[in-house]
């Protein structure tokens, strides 16, 4: 599982070659993870993006300004 963070990723969205499949969707650490710790990417919405509500809310509090974008709050 990846956990979003938009200041403290520790981990970024890449590409391998799968042998069979071809290229794939992977995760490679950019900083060291210790044993126990979250696995965090920045999500990397585009700001014209209309995002969940909780990345909105995580943008305002990790970046401190409202999502420039558009959201939409989450069905249960």
């Amino acid at each position: 599982m990846v956990n979003h963070s938009f200041l403290f990723a520790n981990a970024k969205f890449d590409y391998a070659t799968h042998p069979r499949f071809g290229p794939i969707r992977t995760v490679v650490a950019i900083k060291r993870i210790k044993r126990g710790e979250q696995i965090l990417c920045d999500y990397e919405y585009p700001e014209t993006a209309t995002v969940p509500s909780w990345y909105a809310t995580a943008y305002e509090r990790e970046m401190k300004r409202p999502w420039p974008g558009e959201f939409v709050y989450s069905q249960k």
